[in-house]
């Protein structure tokens, strides 16, 4: 019998890659509920789907807020509301590292969301 070891590896490197929102969901963990963004990056062998991770609070110093604003390409004003499904389809650039999970297996995940100027 033959066995062969799955290549889990990601396509994604840490860099920064073009990308797309394709959703946001709330999930919920042992340390509380947190919100859990999918982009999708263009890399030099395709695409890929990266994920990150921010709080649910939405105050002026948040991550959440901070990648909102940069999807946007705006600040929002003062008492602005919104769906996270009016962003999804929104482009910008996502600043991807790699994380260590507890069993070793290294994944990309999303650091830091910027705007895509408007001259793109």
């Amino acid at each position: 019998m033959q066995f062969k070891v799955p290549d889990t590896r990601s396509n994604v490197r840490p860099g920064t890659y073009r990308a797309v929102l394709t959703g946001v969901e709330l999930r919920e963990n042992e340390r509380g509920r947190f919100l859990l963004w999918s982009f999708e990056v263009r890399t030099r062998t395709g695409s890929a789907l990266v994920t990150g991770t921010t709080s649910t609070k939405f105050g002026a110093g948040a991550k959440a807020r901070a990648w909102v604003e940069a999807l946007l390409n705006r600040p929002l004003a003062p008492g602005e509301e919104l769906d996270s499904d009016e962003l999804v389809g929104l482009p910008c650039y996502v600043v991807v590292r790699e994380r260590t999970t507890a069993d070793g297996t290294t994944l990309p995940v999303v650091e830091q969301v910027s705007p895509v100027g408007d001259e793109e």
